[in-house]
């Protein structure tokens, strides 16, 4: 993996960019307080951290193939970027399905609390 110099409006492009996911990230920090604290109200379990780390995961990612896309960042090869690409996409699943076990298993728990 190699990093490059680019054009200045390539540069100032990918810089508007992470402006808009950082102004995203904090935005979404606020709300998913909100709804975290509404869950955790209900199931007295948190998710705050996951749901998070989550979105803020894609979001990087998003910015990462951003990069590559403007030349920011070359691979040697094609293959390693296969298996980077690769190991993203994985962590992200298993994150996600982590994440929605969770959820759905304290939803049940409270289905299972309200019906008895």
């Amino acid at each position: 993996m190699e990093f490059h110099w680019i054009s200045p409006f390539a540069f100032a492009l990918f810089f508007l960019l992470s402006g808009f996911v950082m102004a995203g990230l904090m935005l979404m920090y606020k709300a998913l307080n909100i709804l975290a604290l509404s869950f955790e109200r209900k199931t007295n379990s948190r998710i705050f951290k996951p749901l998070f780390f989550l979105i803020a995961y894609s979001l990087t990612t998003v910015l990462f193939r951003q990069a590559v896309s403007l030349h920011m960042i070359t691979f040697t090869r094609e293959s390693i970027e296969f298996f980077i690409n690769l190991g993203l996409g994985v962590i992200h699943a298993a994150v996600a399905l982590c994440l929605l076990y969770k959820i759905l298993h304290d939803a049940k728990a409270i289905h299972r609390r309200i019906n008895h």
